[in-house]
């Protein structure tokens, strides 16, 4: 055992610099880990307390029946009365127009079941951004209402635009069906 400790104190000795070289660049990815995930979730705190979070597919979604609308945030804040919806995407870049009528509409939704939502916050790993929302139900309902009606419509068997570009080609499900697509 002594033998296998003093060889390796001649290794170590031998290889010092690349062994410190190794361990200065693992410090850095620890730091820089760390600090991207502060930064990730440093805001949640901000929004107040965390009241609701979707647990996965075993949660029932929210329903509001008056505008026959379905979706749920993926957490949700509340601070001092004020109810923030949060929507988590997990790629970088920006928040896309999809992205916050998939969040408005879940916001409506929740309101279906009680949760007065006040404000929604998208956030993806690059970029966040805040909503304020009407106070009645059906001033939200009209910023969404053309999204939901071309959603019914493909469901009815209707037929949806495609917009067509490479990144969203190479992640769409349809793709090798899809007549439009870009690559």
């Amino acid at each position: 055992m002594w033998d296998l400790f003093k060889e390796f104190v001649r290794l170590f000795r031998d290889f010092q610099e690349i062994w410190l070289i190794f361990l200065t660049v693992f410090v850095i990815y620890l730091v820089v880990l760390n600090a991207r995930r502060g930064r990730r979730h440093s805001t949640d705190s901000e929004v107040g307390d965390l009241i609701w979070v979707d647990e996965g597919r075993h949660v029932k979604p929210f329903f509001h029946n008056g505008f026959k609308v379905v979706g749920k945030p993926d957490a949700m804040y509340n601070k001092n009365g004020l109810i923030t919806a949060i929507e988590y995407k997990s790629r970088r870049g920006p928040v896309f127009e999809s992205d916050w009528v998939q969040a408005f509409t879940a916001a409506l939704a929740a309101r279906g079941s009680g949760f007065k939502v006040r404000q929604v916050v998208v956030k993806t790993k690059s970029e966040q951004k805040a909503f304020d929302l009407p106070k009645e139900d059906l001033a939200l309902f009209n910023i969404v209402r053309p999204f939901v009606e071309r959603v019914r419509s493909i469901q009815n068997g209707g037929y949806g635009e495609a917009s067509p570009s490479k990144p969203k080609c190479r992640a769409c499900a349809y793709r090798l069906e899809c007549r439009d697509r870009a690559i």
